[in-house]
């Protein structure tokens, strides 16, 4: 899981403009529970965003068998304090019929956190497909920005 993490997410992490959360180039690549994890941050070219800010991505691998591994990619998209299920509800019809889904999490001072990704069931030799999908996470997620900023002002 961790050469699948290092050997194909890392590089595609690179490859669609995400950065370590720190700036550095190096991504660490942690295990936590028997699943392993690393973060990045999409850099958010919205008006109004200073250059350190961006959406947290979150990629966590899990073993299936010796050959298959379970990720599951997530961008936080926007936070809310109010009305969050109805909120969460449009913006997961916005995205039927593609490959993502919205998840819903909790922030250190509880406000509700959106999280658009997917999950996705790979082996060593799915580069193309792994670089396909983060880029298309990515795409979506900036298109999707200019909804939270409309319907999500306080994000």
């Amino acid at each position: 899981m961790r050469a699948i993490l290092k050997e194909l997410v890392v590089p595609a992490l690179r490859e669609s403009g995400i950065r370590h959360p720190y700036g550095t180039d190096a991504f660490e690549i942690e295990n936590e529970d028997g699943k392993w994890h690393v973060t990045g941050i999409l850099e958010s070219g919205s008006v109004g965003h200073d250059e350190q800010s961006g959406q947290p991505m979150f990629v966590s691998a899990e073993a299936i068998d010796q050959e298959r591994t379970q990720l599951s990619i997530d961008l936080a998209v926007g936070y809310s304090f109010v009305d969050f299920y109805r909120r969460a509800m449009l913006a997961s019809g916005m995205l039927a019929g593609t490959h993502f889904h919205v998840r819903g999490g909790f922030t250190v001072v509880v406000q509700r956190k959106f999280l658009v990704g997917f999950d996705l069931v790979v082996r060593a030799d799915d580069e193309l497909l792994i670089n396909q999908r983060i880029q298309q996470l990515s795409n979506a997620v900036l298109q999707l920005d200019w909804y939270f900023s409309l319907r999500m002002p306080e994000r």
